[in-house]
Parts: C-alpha cells; sequence; structure tokens
C-alpha cells in the first residue's frame, strides 16, 4: 500500500556527509538516515538569532505605545507602526523556527548558541532499503531522492481478471496463488478491493 513505502528526499539541498546504508538494510521509524552540510543552513539559524534578538525590544516598543496611546500622549499612527512591526518579527520567527525543526535543527539550542551546519533526515517509518541514490559527498537538492523504504509488512497482489470474470470476485474472498519464479509454495490471500476501470485489451 502507498503508507508502506516512502521515498525519501532532503528538505533542503547539502552534500552528504555521513551515509553508511546498502539495499537491503532494515531501518526504523526515526532512525537517521543520513547527515547533510551545508553553510545556508547556518545562515538560516543566523537569521533566527537577529530576529529572536530583535523581539524583546519591538515588544517593548509596541507596549509602551500602547500605554502612551491609553494616555492620549502618542497618536494612533505610531502604536500601530510598533504593534506592525512587532507581529511582523514575531511571525517571521515563528517562520524560521518551522524552517530549523524541517531540518531538525533544534531552535531551542540554536537560541543558546548551538550553531550547525549540518542537518540529519530521519526514515519515516520502518521497513528495508529498496534503493540508494547517493553516496558520501554527493550534493542533493530538495528534488533528491536520496533512498526509498519500503515496509513489507502488509503486501497487496495486484491481479488483471477478464472482463468476464469480474462478476464471480466479491471482497473477502480467499485466493490462493503462487510465485512460480520462487517456489512451488501455495500462498493465501483475500480479494481486498475490486477496481472499476477496465483496460483497453
Amino acid at each position: 500500500p502507498p503508507e508502506n513505502r516512502a521515498t525519501v528526499s532532503a528538505i533542503s539541498g547539502g552534500f552528504v556527509r555521513d551515509f553508511t546504508l546498502l539495499i537491503g538494510d532494515r531501518v526504523r521509524k526515526g532512525q537517521r538516515i543520513a547527515t547533510l552540510e551545508n553553510p545556508e543552513f547556518l545562515q538560516l539559524q543566523q537569521q533566527y538569532l537577529e530576529n529572536l534578538e530583535q523581539l524583546p525590544f519591538l515588544k517593548s516598543e509596541f507596549e509602551r505605545q500602547k500605554t502612551l496611546l491609553e494616555e492620549k500622549i502618542s497618536s494612533e499612527k505610531l502604536y500601530l507602526q510598533a504593534q506592525s512591526q512587532y507581529r511582523t518579527a514575531l511571525a517571521v520567527s515563528l517562520s524560521l523556527e518551522q524552517q530549523l525543526k524541517l531540518l531538525s535543527i533544534d531552535p531551542k539550542a540554536v537560541a543558546a548558541g548551538q550553531l550547525s551546519s549540518q542537518s540529519s533526515i530521519y526514515a519515516p517509518l520502518d521497513g528495508y532499503i529498496t534503493k540508494v541514490n547517493v553516496q558520501k559527498g554527493t550534493y542533493v537538492s530538495s528534488a533528491s531522492e536520496i533512498v526509498e523504504i519500503i515496509n513489507s509488512d502488509h503486501l497487496h497482489l495486484e491481479l488483471k481478471v477478464f472482463e468476464k470474470d469480474v462478476q464471480r470476485l466479491q471482497v473477502g474472498q480467499p485466493i490462493s496463488f503462487t510465485l512460480p519464479e520462487v517456489s512451488e509454495t501455495s500462498y493465501e490471500a483475500e480479494v481486498h478491493l475490486i477496481g472499476t476501470s477496465l483496460d483497453e485489451d
């Protein structure tokens, strides 16, 4: 099923610094698959820190202008300007925080001054590696496929049936099938879904 297979790509481009998996290796959900390195990761963290440093001042100025407006000392224009600047900076900060999380970089660590040029990529599900498209030193873009993972715990058998035989099928109906290329063993299954389209032939 589609939910039992995944193509793993990078959120952002970078050079593969760490990668040790081979086709056939088993991986667990949440297991680190690869580590990417890119100076742009540092720039993103720098922007986050700079924005974080501005927030207390902008918040203080916004609250000051609010108080001055309530006491009719300042104009509404200055209050709205301070409000806009603070809310914009807050939105930028939240956006940068989410971008860092997508790169598996902890915003709290960045706020504490721990910057990193590396981003880790983790397995989205349990399964086996069926394709490997990178090696150490490879540059991958956000569109590059790094690995493919398939979980074989739940397999579907896709069969084609002649039009005249479709009426004889029912969901839940038991099936026996063999894989002649592999062995003479007979396997048991059941009809889970019956398609509604007809091929031209």
